[in-house]
């Protein structure tokens, strides 16, 4: 009966350990980025939260849209933390990809090619755009 009580406990003082090593949430309220400020760390460092504005959440620019003529006949708008300072902790980014007339993604990566058409949207997954360009018969 002794034995059985001690492997309880000890199963309880285990779990309990667990529980208990958990990182914490490494989101913040909001830590809005600071360019300006000279300390170096990995990463961008918050601005006092007493000179944060509106302005640093407002980002526009992705109706935009971008200049196509170039390379592989399209643009990325990029939203980060440079263009968003207050994505900042937050681990995300946004961006709006503009393709040229004629352009299609690689059939060998995205399994059913789609044409792409103005105010389509398209999600595509990290690493898996392939962008050609398409000419069907024009000169």
């Amino acid at each position: 009966m002794a034995s059985r009580l001690l492997l309880i406990g000890l199963f309880f003082v285990a779990s309990c350990s667990l529980v208990l090593a958990s990182d914490p949430s490494p989101l913040q309220d909001f830590c809005v980025a600071d360019p300006k400020s000279r300390v170096l760390v990995n990463g961008v460092v918050c601005k006092d939260p007493n000179l944060v504005k509106a302005d640093d959440f407002l980002f526009r620019g992705l109706h935009l849209m971008g200049d196509t003529s170039m390379g592989v006949g399209s643009n990325v708008t990029a939203v980060t933390v440079a263009e968003l300072p207050g994505l900042n902790t937050f681990g995300i980014s946004m961006a709006r990809i503009d393709f040229a007339p004629q352009v299609f993604v690689n059939g060998e990566v995205c399994k059913d090619p789609k044409l792409v058409r103005a105010d389509d949207f398209f999600f595509s997954g990290v690493h898996l755009m392939e962008i050609h360009q398409m000419r069907l018969g024009l000169t």
